[in-house]
């Protein structure tokens, strides 16, 4: 699987959900979620991340060097 898309209905991200996800390409996380931790260890690298806009994805994604794009 390349995309997934996390539903609104999830506030918290728990560790390493998608570790050694080598073929995921893109993820899509709603602003709804508002905790995560070692998300992304030994992913794709260029893993990209779909954002809200001031959402705690966005933060998190520019303090932990991630590629991200905002929708």
């Amino acid at each position: 699987m390349e995309y997934i898309e996390i539903p609104s209905s999830v506030k918290v991200i728990e560790w390493l959900p998608f570790f050694n996800c080598k073929k995921l390409k893109k993820i899509k996380i709603p602003k709804s979620v508002e905790s995560a931790d070692f998300l992304f260890n030994n992913c794709h690298k260029d893993l990209v991340l779909e954002v809200e806009s001031g959402s705690y994805m966005e933060k998190y994604a520019k303090e932990n060097n991630i590629k991200y794009i905002v929708y």
